[in-house]
């Protein structure tokens, strides 16, 4: 297993956004979950998520901690916004004050995810079918861990 990278953490959030069928049904993981820029007036519902990569701790011998922000951007119908909200805290393990664990990633695994004060559920002036739509922001600070790959000589 290699160190976790942007890249795996986009495939763990697409694959979990699919099997969370609720979600997908709102908001298809296929063909309507952005991982980075979205080109203009793209169909709606949509998400858009943005991930950086943040700090990486050695620790001794081969484990790193990896840590990721993760800005989720959603929208959706006004009739759906409290649903989806609701939805991509299940995504992300989180209920409660629980500390989201469990993401499986193509190089480790996620061991926390949590919210990051600032989300929130905003207009956009936009309309679908006559319905306002909303767009439904939320961050999140996640922690990774995978292994180094030493070198051998």
């Amino acid at each position: 297993m290699a160190e976790p990278t942007i890249t795996d953490v986009s495939t763990g959030l697409a694959t979990r956004w699919a099997a969370l069928t609720p979600l997908n049904t709102i908001i298809p993981a296929a063909s309507a979950l952005y991982l980075g820029r979205t080109a203009e007036r793209t169909a709606f519902p949509r998400c858009r998520a943005m991930i950086d990569e943040g700090t990486r701790e050695l620790t001794s011998g081969t484990l790193v901690l990896c840590k990721f922000a993760i800005t989720l951007e959603a929208y959706v119908l006004d009739t759906d916004a409290t649903t989806v909200a609701g939805l991509i805290k299940r995504l992300m393990n989180w209920n409660n004050n629980m500390t989201g664990v469990g993401w499986t990633l193509p190089n480790g695994s996620m061991i926390h995810v949590k919210p990051v004060p600032g989300g929130t559920t905003r207009p956009t002036g936009e309309k679908k079918d006559g319905i306002d739509v909303l767009m439904v922001s939320s961050r999140w600070e996640a922690l990774a861990e995978g292994r180094r790959e030493l070198n051998s000589f």
